[in-house]
């Protein structure tokens, strides 16, 4: 992955990993931008009609026809000589402000 963005390419990665727990970003998206230099651009969507997947992470998926909203923050770089509780902060921050996207997309879809 790190090859991949310093050519200028992109990858996507599930910010609470392949084993979670849900909700709970891991460091790996923050501590892979540091190595690559590349930028972290916070992304959500929602839709309706929603429909889990019967899986730890209940990932959503849309239906053909569904409405979809997605959003995207202000993308960022990670200081390559953040560590330790410095790190911690903003991975704590980057969470707090997924959460709220889902939130926001979330509300987006529903009735008024």
């Amino acid at each position: 992955m790190v090859r991949e963005l310093r050519a200028g390419g992109e990858v996507i990665i599930v910010p609470d990993g392949p084993r979670g727990p849900n909700r709970v970003l891991k460091e790996g998206c923050l501590k892979l931008a540091q190595a690559s230099g590349a930028y972290i651009v916070p992304w959500t969507f929602s839709c309706s009609p929603k429909k889990y997947l019967k899986s730890w992470d209940r990932f959503l998926m849309f239906r053909p026809f569904a409405r979809v909203v997605a959003i995207y923050g202000q993308p960022f770089q990670v200081d390559p000589a953040l560590k330790g509780d410095d790190l911690e902060s903003l991975r704590r921050q980057v969470e707090v402000e997924l959460t709220a996207f889902d939130a926001l997309a979330d509300r987006l879809l529903s009735p008024r």
